[in-house]
Parts: C-alpha cells; sequence; structure tokens
C-alpha cells in the first residue's frame, strides 16, 4: 500500500493570485493517476479537502475534464456550514457544492438529522425522496432505535440559503407511529432563531371561560423587531384578541402588548344581561439610554375594569402601575423624576382617593472620604401628589450629614453620623385637629430635626478543626428630638411598617420621609452562627430597642409603642446541603409569646425539592385597613424518571373567615426536542364577576417547531 498527498489546482480564467482558492488535497493509502483520461482514482482512507469542505471514503474518481468526482463506501462530506452528509455513493460536480446521493443521511450542525433514500443538492438546495426529518436524538434501547418524533415525507426539500425546510405529503410520527397527516408544511431550520408564522397553539379548559384554544402568530418583521397576534377562543366568554410588540432599538428597547375582547355584560353576581360589553388591557414598559449616565424610560398598565385580567388569567395584580421615569448615575451618585399613575383592582378601591404623583425629583450625593475617612451625604428629595378626592400635598425633603467610618486594631467597627433631616410641605383638603369636616387648603407645615447616631458591632471567628464559628455583639443608638410628627403632615410613604429583624438596628425604622422616629434610643443585639467546613451551618440573631420614654407614633401592639420593644429575631438551621429551617420572630417582651411567626421548610435535592411556608403577622401598622394575617402555603417537585416531572402548590388563608387562596398541580416531560405540560390551577377568589374556579392547559413545544 502506496500512501500519498495529491495536490491539484483547478485552472481557470482567473489569474493566478486565485488558484490556491480552487485547490483540492487527496490524501490516501493509494493513489493513481490516469493522463489519458486526466482521472485521479484514490483508494482506501481517502480524503479530499476543497475550501473548507472534506469528502471522506473508501474509493473516489475524480475526473479533472468535468469536475466530478464519485465516491463509494463509508461516505461522509462535512460542508462548509458545519452539516455533515453520509451516503453509501454519491456523485458531486461544481467543486463539491452539487451532486447525487443515494441512501441519504445528514446530521446538521444542531444535532438535527435527515434520512432519505436518495437526494439531490443543487444551488445550496437539498431535495430528498422518501425521507425523515426529526432534530431528536434517536432514544437508545428503542426498537429500531427511532427519535420521540419525526417528519416523514415523500419529499422534503432544505433550501439552505433561505434557511427553510418544506415538505410534500408529510407524516408526524411520535415512537413511529402516524399521528397527524399534511399535504404541504413548512418551518424554519434549526439556524434560524425566529421566522414568521404560526407557532403552537394552547389548549385548556376552565370552569369560567369553557373549552379554549389559544392560536399566536408570530411576525418577524427583523431581526430586532417583531408582533405576535393571538386568537384565542373561549366557549363561553367568546373571542379575544390580543397581541405583543417587541423592539430593540440602537439606544434601548420597548415592548407593547394589550388585547380586546366583546363578551355579554354580567351583574356583580356573574349574571348575564342583555348587550355587550367591550373589556381590553394594555401594558407596556421600555429602557432608553441617553448617553453613559443618563436613561430614561416607562412602564404602563391600564385594565378597562377590576376583574378582567384575572377572570381572562393575563394577570393577577391588584393595584396596576404606570410610571415614567428619567435617571442618572455617575459614580456614587444618583438622580432621578418620575411620575407615578395608579389603578385599584380591589372592590374598595376609589378611583378618586388614588393619587397621582408628578413630579418626583430624588437626587443621592456621596462625596469621597478625606484622610480621616469622614464623607458627607445628602438626599434630595421633592414630590407633588394630587387626588380628585381627599389630600394633596408637596413636599420638599432633605436629608443630610457627615459619617465617620472605623475599624480599631482589635477589629471592632464604629460609624458616627452627624445628620439633619429638613421637611416642607404644602397640604390642601387636610382634615382639622378639632373637627375632621373642617378642611385646611394652603396649610404650610416644616420641621428641622438634628440627630447624632452611632453603630458598632464587633466579630469574632474562631476556627476549629471542623468548622468556624462567629459571634458579634450589635450597637446602634441614635439621639434626636421628640416628636416631629404634627398632624397636618400627611402620612403617604409610610404607612406600611413592621417591626422585624430587618429594622431592628436602624436608627429610623419607618419606609417613607413622612414619619420620623424621635427620641433618645439604643438598639442592643447578638449575632451568632457555626459554619461546617464541609457541611450544615446554623446562625441566629436576636435585638431589642430601649427608649427613654414611650413614643405614641407607634401604633398600639407595634412592639415599640412603650420604652423597651419586644424582642425580635430570626434563626436559621442548615444541618446538610438539602435541609434549611429557618424562622423570623417578634416576641412580647412580658409573656415572650408569638406576635410574628414566619416559619420556612426547604427539604430535599434539586430533583425532589419540598418547601413549606407559614406566616402569622398581627398587623399593628399605623393604616387601619391593614388587617392581621395567618397563611400557610406548601410547594413541591419531583422528578419522577429521566424526562417526567410531577409539581404541585397549595395556598390556605387561617384567619377565622379565611380559606383555600389557590392550588395547583403540573406534570411535564422535558427533553432536548420535546415538552409537553399539563397544567390544572384552582382558584378560590370571589370578587364581583369572578367566581372559583378549575381550569386545565396543555401546552406542547416541538424543537425547531414552536
Amino acid at each position: 500500500i502506496i500512501s500519498a498527498i495529491f495536490v491539484l489546482c483547478l485552472f481557470n480564467s482567473s489569474a493566478f493570485a486565485k488558484q490556491n482558492e480552487n485547490e483540492i488535497i487527496i490524501a490516501a493509502n493509494n493513489i493513481y493517476y490516469d493522463k489519458n483520461d486526466n482521472t485521479v482514482t484514490a483508494r482506501g482512507n481517502v480524503e479530499i479537502v476543497l475550501k473548507d469542505k472534506v469528502l471522506f471514503a473508501d474509493k473516489i474518481v475524480y475526473f479533472q475534464d468535468s469536475d466530478t468526482i464519485t465516491a463509494e463506501g463509508n461516505i461522509s462530506l462535512l460542508q462548509e456550514n458545519g452539516n455533515v452528509f453520509f451516503a453509501n455513493s454519491l456523485e458531486l460536480s461544481n467543486q463539491m457544492s452539487e451532486g447525487i446521493i443515494e441512501s441519504f443521511k445528514a446530521l446538521l450542525k444542531s444535532d438535527a438529522r435527515f434520512a432519505a433514500q436518495s437526494a439531490i443538492r443543487k444551488n445550496e438546495i437539498v431535495i430528498m425522496n422518501n425521507a425523515v426529518y426529526s432534530p431528536c436524538k434517536p432514544c437508545e434501547g428503542e426498537k429500531n432505535n427511532k427519535p420521540l418524533w419525526q417528519i416523514r415525507a415523500k419529499e422534503i426539500i432544505h433550501d439552505e440559503q433561505k434557511k427553510e425546510i418544506q415538505y410534500n405529503h408529510a407524516r408526524f410520527e411520535i415512537r413511529g407511529v402516524p399521528v397527524f397527516y399534511t399535504p404541504i408544511f413548512s418551518h424554519p431550520d434549526s439556524t434560524i432563531e425566529k421566522k414568521t408564522g404560526f407557532l403552537m397553539p394552547t389548549q385548556g379548559r376552565s370552569t369560567q371561560l369553557g373549552t379554549t384554544v389559544s392560536i399566536p402568530f408570530f411576525i418577524n418583521f427583523t431581526p430586532n423587531f417583531d408582533i405576535t397576534l393571538e386568537s384565542k377562543f373561549t366557549s363561553k366568554e367568546g373571542g379575544i384578541i390580543g397581541t405583543e410588540m417587541r423592539h430593540k432599538t440602537k439606544n434601548g428597547f420597548y415592548k407593547l402588548e394589550g388585547s380586546l375582547t366583546n363578551p355579554d355584560k354580567r351583574d356583580e353576581s356573574n349574571q348575564k344581561l342583555t348587550g355587550r360589553n367591550q373589556r381590553s388591557h394594555f401594558f407596556g414598559s421600555g429602557n432608553f439610554k441617553w448617553d453613559e449616565t443618563w436613561n430614561w424610560g416607562f412602564r404602563a398598565a391600564i385594565s378597562s375594569d377590576d376583574t378582567y385580567l384575572r377572570k381572562y388569567n393575563i394577570n393577577s395584580s391588584d393595584i396596576l402601575q404606570n410610571n415614567l421615569f428619567i435617571e442618572g448615575i455617575n459614580g456614587k451618585n444618583y438622580a432621578n423624576l418620575n411620575t407615578y399613575f395608579f389603578q385599584g383592582l380591589r372592590i374598595e378601591d376609589d378611583p378618586g382617593e388614588t393619587p397621582i404623583i408628578f413630579p418626583l425629583l430624588e437626587h443621592r450625593y456621596i462625596s469621597e472620604p478625606n484622610d480621616i475617612g469622614l464623607l458627607f451625604k445628602l438626599n434630595s428629595n421633592f414630590v407633588h401628589l394630587s387626588r380628585k378626592e381627599g389630600i394633596d400635598s408637596s413636599r420638599l425633603s432633605f436629608r443630610g450629614g457627615w459619617h465617620l467610618p472605623s475599624t480599631s486594631k482589635i477589629g471592632d467597627i464604629l460609624t458616627l453620623s452627624l445628620e439633619f433631616k429638613a421637611d416642607s410641605y404644602i397640604t390642601n383638603d387636610i382634615p382639622s385637629d378639632n373637627d375632621s369636616s373642617i378642611v385646611n387648603n394652603n396649610e404650610f407645615v416644616y420641621r428641622l430635626i438634628p440627630q447624632l447616631s452611632g453603630e458598632w458591632s464587633w466579630p469574632i471567628i474562631k476556627t476549629e478543626k471542623d468548622s468556624n464559628q462567629l459571634i458579634e455583639p450589635l450597637i446602634s443608638f441614635a439621639i434626636s428630638p421628640y416628636g416631629g410628627n404634627p398632624s397636618k403632615i400627611p402620612n403617604e410613604d409610610s404607612r406600611s411598617f413592621e417591626f422585624d429583624d430587618t429594622n431592628v438596628f436602624s436608627v429610623n425604622r419607618f419606609p417613607g420621609i413622612d414619619r420620623i422616629e424621635g427620641g433618645p434610643r439604643i438598639n442592643l443585639g447578638l449575632k451568632y452562627g457555626i459554619y461546617g467546613k464541609k457541611s450544615g451551618s446554623m446562625n441566629f440573631l436576636i435585638g431589642q430597642v430601649y427608649r427613654l420614654k414611650s413614643d405614641d407614633t407607634f401604633a398600639e401592639r407595634s412592639g415599640l409603642e412603650n420604652r423597651s420593644s419586644d424582642y425580635v429575631g430570626r434563626i436559621s438551621v442548615s444541618p446538610q446541603k438539602n435541609l434549611n429551617y429557618y424562622q423570623r420572630l417578634r416576641l412580647d417582651k412580658n409573656k415572650l409569646s408569638l406576635r410574628r411567626n414566619e416559619i420556612g421548610l426547604d427539604l430535599g435535592p434539586k430533583n425532589y425539592k419540598f418547601n413549606l411556608t407559614y406566616i402569622s403577622l398581627n398587623r399593628e401598622l399605623t393604616a387601619d385597613e391593614l388587617v392581621d394575617r395567618e397563611e400557610i402555603s406548601a410547594s413541591g417537585s419531583t422528578k419522577i424518571s429521566d424526562n417526567w416531572f410531577l409539581k404541585g402548590t397549595t395556598r390556605r388563608d387561617l384567619t377565622s373567615d379565611g380559606g383555600m387562596i389557590n392550588s395547583g398541580a403540573s406534570i411535564e416531560y422535558l427533553d432536548d426536542c420535546f415538552i409537553f405540560i399539563i397544567n390544572f390551577d384552582r382558584n378560590f377568589t370571589r370578587d364581583r364577576d369572578l367566581q372559583p374556579s378549575s381550569s386545565i392547559t396543555f401546552r406542547v413545544k416541538l424543537k425547531n417547531l414552536g
């Protein structure tokens, strides 16, 4: 056997500088050149290289005059696009770009596969006869090694230039069993991320809407701009038209979506009335960059009525927020301009009392530290809030001060702060202190509050053979005047307050600006943790607040209304990787009874997860409309087999007039080319025409088909 490498140049009228582009390299165990016929015959481990194409075969004959190659035995042809053709015999021409192939098979770059009795390739189009296509890998251990699903057709045409696959007389098969026939069918090949066409429909049934079928149609205008139109048909409520638009611009992106339907009118008991009731919604969001510092954006959410979004399973929110903003970030400094509009969807929401916020201006400045580490911070805020009914107000606020952090030689950390709080308000329609039926207009009120505060901690670490221990005492204090919350200052942003482990060491526990905490006070606490070097950990935190005298700013049962507060803390225990228990609590300072309790349990590895959450809150906030809450929820998921998964969730209100809130379950099949999901949901909410309902939906996703 003679090993050889044979190099040929295909000469034509092109200049010599271009000859290398048409150079053919042949390598084989044996090569024979016939000068009379001008042919090259190669046998044994034949390899031919032309540009980015590589041909392997047991035997080839190259006819130079006609630029034709015939090949036999164990043929594989690697294309410049990464696709590989396999065959028993073939004939190639035109620099191996065209040919006739027998017993054709192809493995595409994306792992999709073709197989055909024969195929012809010309002008980047492959025409296959009695062919089959599948993006799935063959199922190991299955009879005949068939893939999960495939499309078999009398003729399959793969247009490599248009990146499209067309079928004539096609059968869709699952595990080799025909389930669907269509005379003509086409879809993008696996190199296309998106293309205009129908997406896979979703089917389902619910007690509210009846039988439902959703058929989406995707329109790809450009790589950065597309629209999806969806027609949803329901047996009880008629049709729904929906649309979604996505556009990525040079400087940002935006997304718009909406829906429209015209069902029968219904009263608040969900009984049909005469006539029709047009219902709709519009959502939008966007973010755009002006320059390296500034960007702007928006978020829009509008519904025609309170229950439309929940009834048609579009969105479960009970408050819709609309926002237009401009913001800038420069190092540590930040500024923004916002406007907000809200739409309340609860039965008790009054549109006249819903505020419009315009403008909301914020600026945050942090200086560079000087030689001793002293730095200055200043937060500025201006907001105007208006209502059709109720209090209107304008507020200008400043929060500024000097902060000096330091760390001693023994490792304790101390930060001292000297700050001021300055607020001024102009209010309209605020009730008089003596008679709430009398309202005052153009009231001007201000406050100026100095405050000295500090935070100290000393983390002490002990290293042992199998674990590390951390113990850290924590102290923070604040000294400021009492009061500072006159009745003429409306409370708009500090209504939702809860005393817990997240704010026990804060010098001002209110979340907003309208309410401030005054008087001398000190916060004491301890943090401890033990962390295994291989696995397992446990940590806890406990804290309490002390003040010189009681503060009536805090409501009864808030835990902060007396000189000494309730105890708040958290504990987390994770004895091993797949088990974690945590608890957040507040204990009555006298009886040590639970006044707030949140428990969570995470159990199991990734494929067998279980979560249980319990929460009990005594609502002690400054807003009367907030009520006590006691709730339990559970969720779990399990991997039944390599591809099958089972999931479930449930949530229940444990208060005296509570009950089940919702529950659901799903079974899923997931693999590299096929997704099948069955969802079951039960919602127990009752709100006007929204009744407790059950629904089941079916979703199918096929790789390359949608």
